[in-house]
C-alpha cells in the first residue's frame, strides 16, 4: 500500500548546533526569545548543550592586537564603525592565527624560553603551556 505510516521513511533532520554561551542570553537575545514567545523551558535545554563561550581569560587581545598589521586594524575599525555582523568572531579568529603562528618566529622562541625556564617546576603553568602547545625546552 502506498503511503502507508508502517513504511520508514528515508531522511534525516539537520539540527544546527547550539550557539556557544547560549546560557546566557543577551539582552537582544532574550528580547529576540521574548519577541517569538519562546519557551523558556527550550532556552534552558539549549542552553545544557552550548558551549562555553570560544574566548577564554587566557588569551592576550591587547598583546595580538599589536601584531595586526595597522591597515588590517583600520579595517576591523571600519567594519566596526559599519556594525559589521559576525565582525568579533572573525576578529578573535583571525587573532588566534596570528598568534598560533607567531610562536614559531624564531625571536619569540628565544624570549620564551628565557622566560619560562625559572618556572618549569610550576606544573599547572607547564600544563597550561602544553596545552596550549608551546614547545617546552628541556629542562
Amino acid at each position: 500500500m502506498v503511503g502507508s505510516y508502517d513504511e520508514e521513511e528515508d531522511y534525516e533532520i539537520s539540527v544546527p548546533p547550539v550557539p556557544p554561551a547560549f546560557g546566557t542570553l543577551t539582552a537582544a537575545q532574550q528580547a529576540l526569545a521574548e519577541l517569538l514567545q519562546v519557551p523558556q523551558e527550550l532556552l534552558v535545554a539549549a542552553a545544557q548543550h552550548s558551549k562555553a563561550t570560544m574566548s577564554s581569560n587566557e588569551d592576550d587581545f591587547v598583546a595580538w592586537i599589536e601584531l595586526l598589521p595597522q591597515d588590517r586594524r583600520n579595517d576591523y575599525l571600519v567594519r566596526l564603525a559599519h556594525n559589521e555582523p559576525g565582525l568579533s568572531r572573525l576578529l578573535v579568529k583571525e587573532l588566534r592565527e596570528l598568534a598560533e603562528q607567531f610562536k614559531e618566529v624564531p625571536t619569540f622562541q628565544m624570549r620564551f624560553r628565557t622566560w619560562v625556564r625559572p618556572h618549569m617546576r610550576r606544573p599547572a603553568l607547564l600544563k597550561r603551556l602544553h596545552d596550549r602547545k608551546f614547545t617546552l625546552p628541556d629542562a
